[in-house]
């Protein structure tokens, strides 16, 4: 806010309330101070004066007007709140009736001893008083323009003749915080001190644009070496599929044979599903047998709790039976052997049957005699297998590369991104300079250099 600005904001607070049909109609007292029960109605005047001798009250009505309107300020004859009570009573109120164009608003702030004051307010549509907070208390002061914490709202007696021995600078400063200059001097002063350190924010940021400039720079030529890296990638692709398409027969062949020998092996996996379902079954007699003899066990001890007498010869009976348990496991880890004999005799089938496959495809390429083909196709064989040992290695580094020009993609797009953003607060920062600037030209009437010091040169001056 300019200085100008803010001298008629602080005139305007004088008469904007008589302007808008604002003003105190009148002051209910109760127990406070020297009042026992008074009224002071004002009516619709605009300029009062308050008559009366020595020690009749003048100063007692101001000071309850500005107590009532929710200034926490005692003078000093009052340290505690339950100074304001008047002698002999246990508290007092104040009630201050303000006219809001064709609204009355009712305040009245009540004090008890040994307590905090509280206020009520009512208005035109409330039946009566209610309690509210002194947050919104003032709130409701603020938007009636009602300042009683200012200097000059109230000034007691005594501060008259202390105002009148102050020191100039005492002086200048008490009228500069009355006024509200001393807000506004404190503010120029930290504006300055923001626009100083905002150059420095700005002389680092283009440091940064210069240095992103200069790796954007650096990176253009290794993203021309990608591009043309995809283009020799598309020819190699082009060149892969023709070499699929020439030998398409050739992999059809193999996967005939293949599919031949698969059937040949899940035949010979049926049979030994067979044989192990059998070994299953037998296992399964063999453990339903032992569950038998667990539940005779338990149905015998059961027994053994209802019939102590025969313990000794229940006792030997199953020592009997465990020993037939015994046997029967020790005859479950002989078939466990023989089904392991079994599974390697099956294994040495197997292998067996791979060599007689084996022997089997080497006459019959003696038959066919075409060793001189097979030669030819085992090494084409092998210069395929080079060839795409060298498209793997190829296809390797053209993967590592596709990673490292996307981590370059991603970090240009930060870049692009940071020099935004950058651009952005540049932006902000000169439009803020330009508001400052407007300020200051703005405020050469007052202060051309503001600084702290100000006080001592009006001293000399």
């Amino acid at each position: 806010m300019s200085s100008k600005g803010q001298i008629k904001e602080n005139r305007s607070r004088v008469n904007s309330n008589m302007i808008d049909g604002v003003y105190i109609k009148k002051v209910v007292l109760e127990n406070f101070l020297s009042f026992q029960r008074d009224e002071v109605d004002f009516e619709k005047g605009k300029f009062c004066l308050i008559i009366g001798p020595n020690w009749s009250g003048k100063t007692s009505i101001y000071q309850a007007i500005k107590f009532g309107l929710g200034s926490n300020e005692r003078d000093e004859r009052y340290s505690r709140w339950s100074d304001f009570i008047r002698h002999g009573q246990n508290h007092a109120m104040v009630e201050i009736h303000i006219q809001n164009q064709d609204k009355l608003i009712q305040i009245r702030r009540i004090v008890i001893r040994g307590q905090s004051p509280y206020f009520s307010i009512k208005k035109d549509d409330d039946m009566d008083f209610k309690r509210v907070h002194a947050h919104e208390l003032q709130v409701l002061i603020n938007d009636l323009n009602y300042n009683p914490d200012n200097h000059f709202a109230f000034v007691s007696q005594g501060k008259i003749d202390a105002i009148k021995n102050l020191k100039p600078t005492e002086l200048c400063s008490f009228l500069e915080g009355g006024i509200g200059l001393k807000g506004l001097r404190e503010e120029i002063l930290q504006q300055k001190n923001d626009v100083l350190r905002m150059n420095k924010e700005l002389k680092s940021i283009s440091n940064k644009r210069n240095v992103l400039n200069i790796s954007l720079e650096l990176l253009q030529p290794k993203i021309e070496r990608l591009e043309e890296k995809k283009k020799l990638l598309a020819i190699k692709k082009g060149y892969e599929d023709e070499l699929l398409w020439a030998n398409r027969y050739k992999l059809q062949d193999e996967i005939k044979n293949l599919k031949r020998q698969i059937l040949k092996i899940q035949v010979e996996i049926d049979e030994i599903k067979k044989s192990k379902a059998d070994i299953e079954k037998t296992i399964k007699t063999v453990e339903d047998q032992i569950f038998k003899i667990d539940e005779n066990i338990n149905n015998l001890s059961t027994q053994i709790g209802e019939k102590k007498y025969r313990k000794k010869q229940l006792i030997d009976k199953i020592k009997s039976w465990q020993n037939e348990k015994v046997r029967q496991k020790q005859e479950l880890d002989l078939l466990t052997e023989r089904i392991s004999k079994l599974d390697k005799i099956m294994n040495n089938y197997k292998s067996q049957k791979s060599s007689i496959d084996n022997e089997i495809k080497i006459i019959k390429q003696e038959k066919t005699k075409i060793e001189s083909k097979i030669d030819s196709l085992i090494k084409e064989q092998n210069t395929l297998i080079k060839k795409i040992k060298l498209n793997e290695e190829f296809l390797t580094k053209y993967n590592q590369l596709i990673s490292e020009k996307k981590e370059k993609k991603t970090k240009i797009q930060e870049n692009k991104n940071e020099i935004k953003s950058i651009n952005n607060e540049i932006n902000q920062l000169f439009q803020s300079f330009k508001d400052i600037e407007h300020k200051l030209e703005k405020n050469k009437w007052f202060l051309e250099n503001p600084t702290k010091n100000l006080l001592s040169k009006l001293i000399k001056n």
